[in-house]
């Protein structure tokens, strides 16, 4: 599936762009995300890196303070998330619908 993130959404609706990551912290393991869309605890986030993407479900973030919250209300605010990365680079997106099985997304005519 081809995405458009600069447009912050995927060609099929499916996902949504909201955030970026931005640093480390050694302490904590913890990764600071500069917000671009709303996203929650919950949620099932498509973390999207040049070495492939990975799917997980967020189970806690924190304000710049340290204290945990439940969602990052959008553009202009910065939370730490733990992530799986394998890289110090990523982009977020959060799915907006349930993602479609990979045996079914490689049968896809239209996507090809």
């Amino acid at each position: 599936e081809y995405q458009l993130y600069m447009r912050g959404h995927s060609l099929s609706g499916r996902s949504l762009y909201v955030g970026e990551t931005l640093e480390m912290d050694e302490a904590t393991g913890r990764i600071k995300v500069d917000v671009k869309n709303r996203f929650s605890v919950g949620d099932t986030l498509e973390i999207i890196e040049p070495e492939g993407n990975q799917d997980m479900v967020l189970d806690a973030m924190w304000n710049l303070k340290g204290e945990p919250i439940d969602v990052a209300p959008g553009s202009g605010h910065f939370v730490w998330i733990q992530l799986p990365l394998k890289s110090k680079h990523a982009f977020i997106a959060r799915y907006t619908q349930e993602p479609a099985p990979v045996e079914a997304a490689s049968s896809c005519n239209s996507c090809q």
